[in-house]
């Protein structure tokens, strides 16, 4: 990190915003403390859905012949979607092997990018040096089951994982891993049993007791058979 970064943010203090006090300078820290209160909360939403390495869209993966085919896709990594370009790999000799993403920091400041000097023309900072910038890095790669990410690529996140040569664990959609089962759960407990599309009753005079549909009596009353779309209507198989 740059040097004269501060930033006093920690989660535990549940400082929910700053209250800026007009009269008093505003600290290069507060700053820094806003962006990570508010990515933090970001954060903990998405992991409440999603986990790191959940593919959202794309990343299909091939492999033939020891090769790695990756298309580009969308993967959920630290706190947020991102958007990772496609790759080709080879896998080493046989064995078993995670395919995974690296994701390496790197602080930019106005060396690196002089476009980060002030742009304001006719002004006192006109050019001079302001906020650095922190840079994440995506990049697919293979590790063997036991080993340890090379310090030099950064952060190691698994997405598939392939032995012998073949796919043997897909890693499934962001959509149909938790938030399509999310819905089913709702639906589930909040409408029980209903019917979507088909089984209609139907009814000849005369044989009340037959239906393709048969509903069950008790002590002689007639039942209900209710459509749950419509709680009003119903049929009555009394005759």
């Amino acid at each position: 990190m740059v040097n004269q970064y501060y930033n006093r943010f920690q989660s535990s203090q549940n400082y929910e915003k700053s209250l800026f006090i007009a009269g008093r300078g505003l600290q290069s820290a507060e700053l820094n403390e806003i962006q990570d209160n508010a990515l933090t909360k970001i954060k903990d939403l998405g992991d409440a859905m999603l986990t790191d390495g959940d593919v959202v869209k794309g990343c299909t993966c091939v492999i033939q012949d020891k090769v790695v085919t990756i298309e580009d896709g969308a993967v959920y990594l630290k706190g947020a979607v991102r958007t990772i370009p496609g790759a080709t790999l080879s896998l080493p000799d046989d064995g078993r092997y995670r395919i995974g993403i690296f994701v390496k920091e790197r602080t930019i400041t106005e060396l690196e990018d002089p476009a980060l000097r002030d742009p304001a023309v006719g002004t006192r900072n006109y050019q001079e040096a302001g906020a650095a910038r922190l840079q994440l890095t995506f990049t697919w790669g293979v590790l063997s089951e036991t080993a340890a990410a090379p310090a030099d690529k950064g952060d190691f996140y698994p997405v598939y994982t392939a032995e012998h040569g073949a796919l043997i664990v897909a890693s499934p959609t962001a959509e149909a891993d938790t938030v399509t089962v999310a819905l089913a759960r709702y639906d589930r407990e909040s409408n029980d049993s209903y019917l979507v599309k088909g089984l209609s009753l139907k009814f000849q005079k005369g044989r009340e007791r037959r239906a393709s549909l048969l509903t069950r009596r008790r002590k002689g009353a007639c039942q209900r058979l209710r459509n749950r779309t419509s709680p009003q209507r119903s049929v009555d198989l009394s005759g």
